[in-house]
């Protein structure tokens, strides 16, 4: 894993290009400085603008710097891509934190800090970039977490900070999407389903607006955990370790890699729940993954499996 230095450095905050492609990027005088490129492989990408400008940039602190990611506010692009250099974080503690923000995410929230501080990345450090900016020595490290494709082993090592809860025997829990105050990715008959699933002795759990802490007791505890495919799932990033079996749903997006990317490099049992097309009715679409809020025309076709799977805790 890289972790390189680089002398007067122009920090380019992301731009929307007329085409709809987010531009941005770290250069020096070679160019841009690729470890600093937010990858991505699908939809929207973030790439570097070909002329990094010559016009004014403001001056950040001086002294020696490390760059963090792009801060976003989206639960699972947090972990995944906003902390996809905190091995680096790691190794250099006490450098202060450069983040370029993606879109209008300027502050923090309470939830983005808890995982901070989770992880042992102290709150006191961080620069949040606004606008151009010249800095006179900057860290940038090979990302080590690349969505849909690649998850180092040190990255892993870095994001899991936090000891599981004992497993309650028989446990079997629902992560609901009932508390998103957003229509993505929702099923607005999740409630019949976890009715059923709740007189065959499953726990619904609903993760939003709880915090950190509680959401990893109450996934670590479980023998099975189960829900609707989506970013609930990747706070197993941050568990030392994971007993527990996954059973992730999946309707609206049948080729997210980034499931069974983290459970190869955690080695944790997961088995995939996949509800045909025919099983579905799209309510809303959506920008990127056809279908944004959907209906599942019969609840047994989800009640079923999870109920046989039952027997693998025997």
């Amino acid at each position: 894993m890289r972790c390189e230095s680089f002398n007067d450095v122009l920090v380019r905050d992301v731009l929307v290009e007329s085409s709809g492609q987010l531009r941005s990027g770290i250069f020096n005088n070679d160019g841009v400085i690729e470890d600093s490129l937010l990858r991505r492989h699908y939809g929207v990408y973030i790439d570097a603008r070909t002329d990094p400008g010559r016009g004014t940039a403001n001056t950040g602190p001086s002294g020696t710097v490390i760059f963090g990611g792009y801060l976003r506010s989206h639960f699972g692009h947090f972990l995944l891509e906003t902390l996809n250099a905190v091995w680096a974080l790691h190794e250099h503690p006490h450098l202060p934190i450069v983040w370029i923000p993606l879109g209008d995410e300027t502050q923090w929230l309470d939830w983005q800090l808890e995982i901070l501080d989770l992880l042992g990345i102290s709150r006191h450090r961080h620069i949040i970039n606004c606008g151009d900016t010249h800095y006179e020595r900057m860290f940038v490290a090979q990302p080590g977490y690349e969505i849909q494709r690649t998850f180092h082993a040190v990255q892993e090592k870095a994001l899991a900070q936090v000891a599981p809860a004992s497993v309650i025997a028989g446990k079997r829990l629902w992560l609901s999407r009932g508390g998103l105050t957003s229509p993505e990715g929702a099923l607005v008959n999740e409630g019949e389903l976890e009715a059923q699933l709740e007189a065959n002795g499953w726990s619904i759990f609903v993760p939003d607006g709880q915090t950190i802490a509680r959401q990893l007791e109450e996934i670590s505890s479980a023998q099975i955990v189960s829900g609707i495919a989506g970013s609930a799932f990747h706070s197993v990033l941050l568990l030392r370790q994971v007993s527990s079996i996954l059973m992730p749903v999946f309707t609206r997006i049948p080729k997210n890699e980034n499931f069974e990317t983290i459970r190869r490099r955690k080695g944790f049992e997961q088995v995939r729940l996949d509800v045909p097309p025919s099983a579905l009715e799209v309510v809303a679409k959506g920008k990127w993954h056809g279908a944004n809020t959907i209906r599942l025309l019969e609840p047994s076709l989800v009640l079923e499996p999870l109920l046989r799977a039952q027997e693998l805790i025997g």
